[in-house]
């Protein structure tokens, strides 16, 4: 796994290498539709670039609606207008990356004043029910985290082109139910709270790749909310707070120390 300052330098070398400047807007996309470019969104933000964005069902879409498509293959040439060298040394936010360590304070935490970790993986395996599809990596899931699977909040990788329908996706997932430290809040009063900011977010995946899908859903319904729900996310909320735990579940379950529970939600 590379170091900050070799993701910086990666970072860096790329957007020199393709002439991209901070006053550039990207557009992000991939072969699936919406998978690896949220992670690629989440990657821009997390260095301060302020205009990137993703294409909503990416390539596929954009064949879907009849559009051209080049396919020559790239030549590595500069393909925005900034020379090379144009592009500011990015720092990375680091409020919005979670440690190993860091995970595991929170996991010691009183659930109620915990951050609330967010798993992406398919169910089977946050369960422990299914094996991981690497050999001698045990499934499961942290002490106290919820299960989102990441193929819930998409419609053929896409995200619902109707925001109250991934709204109430969200709601039925996150309903905390019996979950100790919740108090009696339903899902959506526990939905509303997290995009208010006053529960913080770790999402958490695999490899880091899909849990900013998560990432990505809270912050498109946080956006709609304040448009067209003013009564229950307003100006007067406190910014979302909603983090990565980067090496994700293949980091969390190689440690022999880690806590791992298996068959419960």
């Amino acid at each position: 796994m590379e170091t900050s300052n070799q993701l910086t330098g990666i970072i860096l070398s790329t957007l020199d290498q393709l002439g991209i400047t901070k006053e550039d807007s990207v557009v992000l996309y991939d072969t699936r539709g919406v998978l690896s470019s949220p992670r690629a969104l989440f990657t821009f933000k997390a260095f301060g670039h302020p205009k990137a964005f993703v294409l909503n069902g990416g390539l596929p879409a954009w064949r879907a609606a009849g559009l051209s498509v080049d396919e020559s293959y790239p030549t590595g040439e500069a393909v925005a207008t900034g020379a090379s060298g144009a592009y500011p040394l990015p720092s990375m936010d680091p409020s919005i990356i979670r440690s190993y360590e860091q995970m595991l304070e929170n996991i010691k935490r009183d659930p109620g004043d915990a951050e609330l970790v967010i798993d992406a993986r398919p169910k089977a395996r946050f369960m422990g029910s299914a094996p991981e599809p690497w050999e001698g990596l045990p499934s499961g899931h942290m002490p106290n985290s919820v299960s989102i699977p990441f193929t819930e909040l998409l419609t053929t990788h896409e995200y619902p082109h109707d925001m109250e329908k991934l709204r109430q996706v969200l709601i039925d997932l996150l309903d905390p139910k019996e979950r100790k430290g919740t108090g009696k809040a339903k899902g959506t009063e526990y939905l509303n709270a997290i995009l208010r900011g006053e529960i913080p977010i770790v999402a958490t995946c695999a490899i880091g790749m899909t849990a900013c899908i998560i990432w990505l859903a809270l912050h498109e319904l946080r956006a709609f909310m304040h448009l067209d729900r003013g009564a229950e996310v307003n100006e007067g909320d406190g910014l979302m707070r909603i983090a990565l735990y980067d090496e994700s579940w293949t980091g969390y379950a190689r440690r022999a120390e880690s806590p791992i529970v298996v068959s419960a939600q």
